[in-house]
């Protein structure tokens, strides 16, 4: 057997060295790992640029994990995404408060005319709107043109003008708007997402809406409805969604998007008024509009009013720590408040003063519990523990904190809580240690006749809290009666 081992080695020795190793590699997960950390970028690089099997195999898992993130902390990923979609939901708000404004100015100075009041009493009798009605009848409009844009470029990709309409040169007008648009970012706009939404030519005007790669604009002979606005960034997302991935995949310059203008025609709207009725003026008339008209104006100031604080208070009340608003609601003239407190939490009073409410305004409900918030806690803490004028508290690390110097006699007095507090993660007591004349006295107070003269403290780490080692020349009867004096208390330990 060892010459047939022998000749193996002679025979074979070097591939049984080669074979070794690779064994040793193959086992060794740590080898395993660094040389597939080494060769999975390249790997994935290839593989995507051969086929997309990789990217297709990795979209569902991917997309789980990336799902299941986001619901286990939604707050961070909420964070991440709050500077990219809060300026454009303040935008979104921005524009439909100027509509909702632009529809109440026309419809006001509908009502102090003799017109106003007969669409008023057509809206009783008929049981449409008034505010449909009134817009029905101001309302004069007719979009000739409208056109999509490529943004960077400022190449026309296509238009669709109404059958009536004056034609236009379609490649100037892209340009056009792609320079205006330029000199208004440069000179007015320090802003890159500020963009040109509104031009005014004569009797025409031209509204553009935009996303990233795309502008979509139209050109209105008259005054069109606010809500066209919202029609054409909608089937601009629209453009933006089916048309994905020509728009990722296109250079500058050279994007086609093939049966767009089915988008666009829909934007081709108009509006003809109506022949308006005989005017039958009148002082009457004009002061029963008047009075209408403010009537309306106070109505609708007060129900914004009434919103605006009703929506501020639920604010204020849900960020109070130690407040739990369950329930929330405007009955018998005052805020109804429903909920729990805890008992060492501070109604913020001078903050809802600050909106225009008082206390009489609100009428809370409100059931005892214990919140766990720092600043509630550390109220609680306070009260609880009589802290002597040497010692302070305040948060440090989003928890309670306590500083300073305390007497022996005082930590004895809190102990239990203190410990318990610690032992939870609620307290933090690193800072605070026991003031040593307090040592002294309590022994003092003890045997008047103790000696004290080889006394010596000196500070350790007793357990959670700082304390002292009590070490001196003592003789056993001494050290006996030490033991009793401060028995049970961690802080000190006899030596």
């Amino acid at each position: 057997m060892e010459q047939l081992d022998q000749l193996r080695a002679i025979l074979l020795g070097a591939q049984l060295d080669e074979l070794s190793k690779i064994k040793e590699r193959l086992d060794d997960s740590t080898i395993r790992s660094n040389e597939l950390a080494e060769l999975l970028p390249e790997a994935i690089a290839k593989s995507d640029a051969l086929n997309k099997k990789l990217t297709q195999a990795l979209s569902d898992p991917v997309a789980s994990g990336l799902k299941k993130s986001i619901e286990n902390e939604p707050k961070y990923y909420a964070d991440i995404l709050y500077p990219v979609l809060a300026p454009a939901i303040r935008k979104a708000i921005a524009q439909a408060v100027s509509s909702m404004l632009a529809t109440i100015q026309r419809t006001l100075e509908s009502t102090t005319t003799a017109s106003g009041l007969s669409m008023r009493f057509k809206s009783l009798t008929s049981g449409i709107p008034y505010a449909e009605l009134a817009l029905l009848k101001s309302i004069v409009f007719r979009v000739e043109h409208v056109y999509l844009i490529e943004r960077e470029s400022g190449i026309l990709i296509e238009k669709v003008s109404d059958s009536s309409a004056q034609g236009l040169d379609s490649d100037a007008v892209g340009a056009m708007f792609s320079a205006i648009e330029s000199f208004v970012n440069d000179s007015f706009s320090g802003q890159e997402d500020d963009r040109l939404t509104d031009l005014k030519v004569g009797e025409r005007n031209v509204w553009v809406a935009h996303s990233p790669k795309l502008m979509l604009a139209c050109v209105i002979f008259g005054d069109a409805p606010e809500s066209l606005k919202f029609d054409l960034y909608e089937i601009l997302e629209r453009i933006r969604v089916d048309y994905a991935a020509d728009l990722n995949s296109a250079s500058v310059g050279s994007l086609s998007l093939q049966q767009v203008n089915t988008y666009l025609e829909p934007i081709l709207q108009s509006q003809a008024k109506e022949t308006p009725a005989p005017k039958n003026g009148g002082l009457k008339t004009i002061l029963a509009g008047s009075a209408l008209a403010l009537l309306l104006t106070f109505g609708l100031y007060a129900l914004a009013d009434t919103a605006i604080k009703k929506a501020s208070l639920l604010d204020i009340l849900s960020q109070q720590p130690g407040l739990l608003v369950t329930k929330f609601e405007r009955a018998g003239g005052q805020y109804q408040v429903t909920g729990l407190a805890d008992p060492y939490t501070q109604i913020p009073w001078q903050k809802i003063e600050s909106i225009g409410l008082s206390p009489r305004d609100i009428k809370l409900k409100t059931q005892p519990f214990m919140s766990l918030d720092p600043t509630v806690e550390l109220a609680r803490m306070r009260a609880t523990l009589n802290l002597e004028p040497s010692a302070s508290m305040m948060i440090r690390d989003d928890q309670p904190a306590l500083f300073g110097q305390v007497s022996l006699k005082w930590l004895m007095g809190n102990q239990s809580r203190l410990t318990n507090w610690v032992e939870e993660g609620r307290l933090d007591v690193s800072s605070v240690v026991i003031d040593p004349t307090t040592v002294f006295a309590q022994i003092e107070a003890f045997d008047p006749e103790f000696d004290q003269s080889s006394l010596v403290l000196k500070p350790i780490r007793a357990g959670l809290f700082n304390g002292y080692s009590v070490v001196g020349e003592l003789t056993n009867e001494q050290i006996t009666q030490l033991h009793t004096l401060f028995a049970g208390i961690p802080w000190l330990v006899i030596e």
